[in-house]
């Protein structure tokens, strides 16, 4: 007669198998919940980096479109020739408008009353519902200031926006009546300097440029902020405006081409 081996496993046999699948699967465990937290940290440091290149992509627009009659046009001299082919101007100095160029047209002034603000006029504005009556210009203010709420003492500035398009004529500023929008938070320092044409390089206030200090041919702004671990990081940008720093032609250069009165900016500018 044929005797069938009736016995399987031991207990002790289980038991080691049970501890051998009970190490793999907490090894797994831990691999996964490894990458799922390196993920998350990378993610975290890419949406950090992310919104700082997001805010100076912002400012790089406002200056990369600053716009100012100067480009186009020699400033108006405060003594009368008498040729009275010069426009006879009737004009209100103002804040904004501390100025006018020989073709009579009022020059936006460009304030940094401090190396983290930056006041100019742009023409990066687009409207936000189509055929509305809405200019393309605006003034624009960049700014540091104090966080609301908790924030870090090593580094408790936020970066503000504030985008003016409905008081564009206006002798004053108003942006105390503006909501800002905040670009970024968690920021240690922001310094803002100007290029100096003549000295070629950098210098630390617009009052300090050369030459006309109502023009300004290029920015660098350099933004000091901290990640949520706390680590310094240093975002740098050069912006330079989207028209060249082109000698301005005389008043006998603009007579000769009488076609480019009241020619929009662009046309004017292949001209010169």
């Amino acid at each position: 007669m044929k005797v069938v081996n009736q016995f399987g496993f031991s207990l002790l046999e289980i038991l080691i198998a049970m501890a051998l699948l009970s190490i793999m699967m907490v090894s797994i465990v831990t691999i996964t919940s490894s990458g799922i937290d390196t993920k998350d940290k990378v993610l975290a440091e890419d949406n950090e980096f992310t919104q700082a290149e997001t805010a100076l992509g912002r400012i790089y627009e406002d200056i990369y479109q600053i716009y100012s009659p100067l480009y186009f046009s020699n400033k108006q001299s405060a003594k009368r020739t008498g040729d009275e082919s010069q426009p006879k101007i009737k004009y209100v100095f103002s804040q904004k408008y501390p100025s006018v160029s020989n073709k009579g047209q009022p020059i936006p002034s460009i304030e940094s009353p401090d190396r983290q603000t930056l006041i100019f006029f742009t023409s990066s504005n687009r409207r936000k519902i189509k055929g509305s009556k809405e200019s393309a210009f605006a003034w624009v203010k960049y700014t540091l200031r104090n966080m609301e709420g908790e924030r870090n003492p090593d580094a408790p500035f936020e970066l503000v926006r504030y985008f003016d398009t409905k008081n564009i004529y206006d002798g004053s500023y108003k942006f105390d009546d503006i909501k800002p929008s905040v670009l970024q938070k968690n920021i240690k320092s922001m310094d803002i300097n100007y290029w100096d044409p003549d000295r070629k390089k950098f210098v630390d206030s617009i009052r300090e440029i050369s030459g006309d200090s109502k023009l300004i041919t290029g920015v660098e702004i350099n933004l000091t902020w901290l990640d949520k671990l706390g680590m310094e990081k240093i975002t740098k940008r050069i912006i330079l405006p989207q028209w060249p720093p082109l000698k301005p032609p005389s008043p006998e250069e603009d007579k000769e081409t009488p076609e480019n009165e009241g020619a929009a900016p662009e046309e004017a500018a292949d001209e010169i």
